[in-house]
């Protein structure tokens, strides 16, 4: 079991179920040590697809005690829009195939993200609602402002109202897959979907130079519309707004203020 779930076996006589972790990354060494502690904190074991990585974060990954396997891309494919799905189906692919059992739940990150949310309450959710297969979580961008953009991006204290609704924690099932180009959320077939819990997204947030980069990548690599929308992004690491145009907000306000994507 989880290493925070470990009080919970007097709900059930065969405490099987094991949180796993899903991690998709590619030149994250200035990030993916705290990612991996962060998800250690919930997940039993964790598995990482490289998408090629040109620095140090293979090493990294290799030195974590949680990190069960790491598969790797053989080169860095230039269809993006298929690419980031064919890598999420190889990473599920390999933690199945890792002995993982049907009792199982996948918990799905890219690295720039941090859960928040109840695993006791899940745990619990889950034994009395066999039916629920799937937990969807309402996911925030975090923005540098003036105040903060000197400071690491962990000590950001802005973000936009937007939500937008993933499925970050699913059942290990025969049914999930990524099939679809630019597929972020896995397919999971029949069954109810938990709405609970919060995502802290950085990757806007994390600094100057990344947020260029990000910028560079989408509108470069994706679709007309998606790339037109990230490339009107470049130079515009401070905000004082949201990307959509509203008030930032703090952390502590996410269920007040919290609105859905346009």
């Amino acid at each position: 079991m989880g290493k925070c779930l470990a009080g919970l076996s007097t709900y059930t006589t065969e405490a099987t179920m094991r949180l796993i972790g899903l991690l998709l990354v590619r030149n994250e060494e200035h990030l993916i040590e705290r990612t991996l502690d962060k998800m250690s904190e919930y997940c039993d074991i964790i598995f990482i697809h490289d998408d090629a990585s040109t620095d140090a974060t293979v090493d990294i990954c290799r030195e974590h005690p949680n990190v069960a396997t790491i598969s790797m891309s053989q080169y860095y494919a230039s269809d993006r829009t298929w690419a980031e799905t064919h890598n999420r189906a190889e990473l599920l692919r390999s933690a199945q195939a890792f002995g993982t059992s049907k009792d199982d739940w996948f918990v799905y990150l890219d690295a720039d993200e941090e859960i928040e949310f109840d695993w006791y309450m899940f745990m619990k959710t889950t034994i009395m609602s066999p039916e629920v297969v799937a937990i969807r979580m309402k996911l925030f961008d975090f923005y540098a402002t003036e105040e903060d953009a000197h400071l690491d991006y962990t000590h950001r204290t802005k973000m936009g109202p937007e939500y937008r609704s993933i499925i970050m924690a699913f059942k290990n099932t025969e049914h999930l897959s990524y099939h679809v180009p630019i597929q972020r959320e896995v397919a999971i077939g029949p069954g109810s979907i938990l709405e609970s819990g919060f995502v802290k997204h950085y990757g806007k947030a994390i600094s100057a130079e990344h947020h260029e980069m990000k910028c560079e990548y989408y509108a470069r690599n994706f679709p007309i519309d998606y790339a037109e929308k990230w490339d009107n992004r470049r130079g515009k690491f401070i905000h004082t707004i949201s990307d959509f145009g509203m008030e930032l907000i703090t952390w502590d306000e996410k269920e007040e203020k919290g609105v859905p994507m346009p």
